[in-house]
């Protein structure tokens, strides 16, 4: 082999080892390239995942609150019923009661010193509205100086006391008493939900 032969030779070795040195780098560039890039997805995903686990978790925590909060004022609005319910039946138990009591023979008694309490608190009057079904109570109660009319309203019993000329009247008739006790019963007893 003749030197430029030998020179030929040598310079493509070396041409081939720095393509081959080249070549190497470029491939160790693309595959560091490609891991960066395999890393920041492998990143992006596992933000996105996480953001999206994230999100879920709270969606799911809104719902079941939702859920809780919709259970408990259903349960809440079924108690209060519930308790009206039953304050309905006690009142109206009463309510028979004191129909009874109007009805027997005791409450003219108590009629007569309802009268009078009412007579002190306003001298002044002189008409007493009674229910109908007082009218058994209409003397006793003219003999003492007032004059009589009745109602149609429901009123159990009791009376009301009027002064005409003031304006001014006084229901102490049983019915509003019972409706005063029912207004007041659950702050009275304090039943709260």
């Amino acid at each position: 082999m003749n030197v430029s032969q030998v020179k030929l030779a040598n310079f493509e070795q070396m041409v081939l080892r720095e393509a081959e040195t080249k070549r190497d780098e470029i491939i160790a560039k693309v595959n560091k390239d490609k891991k960066e890039e395999i890393s920041k997805i492998k990143a992006q995903i596992e933000r996105e995942t996480t953001n999206y686990i994230e999100k879920t978790e709270k969606n799911l925590a809104k719902e079941k609150n939702q859920r809780i909060v919709q259970k408990q004022l259903l349960a809440n609005q079924k108690l209060l019923e519930e308790r009206n319910n039953l304050i309905d039946l006690l009142f109206g138990r009463i309510r028979t009661r004191l129909v009874k009591f109007a009805a027997s023979p005791e409450y003219e008694r108590y009629l007569l010193e309802r009268l009078e309490i009412c007579r002190e608190k306003l001298s002044t009057a002189g008409k007493v509205i009674l229910s109908k079904h007082d009218e058994k109570h209409a003397d006793k109660i003219k003999s003492l100086g007032f004059s009589i009319a009745y109602t149609d309203e429901d009123i159990i019993g009791g009376l009301i006391l009027e002064d005409l000329e003031k304006g001014i009247r006084i229901d102490d008739t049983i019915a509003s008493k019972l409706r005063d006790a029912r207004e007041k019963f659950l702050e009275t007893y304090n039943l709260k939900i």
